[in-house]
């Protein structure tokens, strides 16, 4: 039963963490992206436009982008915002349910 708990526990992490990963590269501000919704709704119309003739350019830019930070840079930002994000959620969490066990007597 301890190998069955330790491989759940490990699914239940690997899906969280991947969900947060999900996120946080869906709310990067280019154009296919929703966070580029959200960085247009404070744009001059005319910005707006603009930006958006370019939107079917931006999708390259983002995975060169994302190219040249992993494999030249050596670097992942995303990695870096989604394990702060992961670690602070886990943190909040264990907190919370050390709380409400402390208050049930487990």
């Amino acid at each position: 039963t301890g190998g069955v708990l330790e491989i759940a526990s490990s699914f239940f992490a690997n899906v969280a963490y991947y969900n947060i990963a999900l996120a946080v590269f869906n709310l990067i501000p280019f154009p296919p992206l929703d966070g580029s919704r959200i960085l247009t709704m404070v744009l001059p119309d005319s910005l707006y436009y603009k930006l958006m003739s370019y939107e079917r350019y931006f999708f390259y830019a983002l995975f060169a982008l994302m190219f040249l930070f992993n494999r030249v840079f050596d670097f992942s930002p995303l990695s870096y915002i989604t394990s702060a994000l992961y670690t602070g959620i886990g943190n909040v969490l264990s907190v919370i349910f050390t709380w409400i066990l402390g208050l049930l007597g487990i």
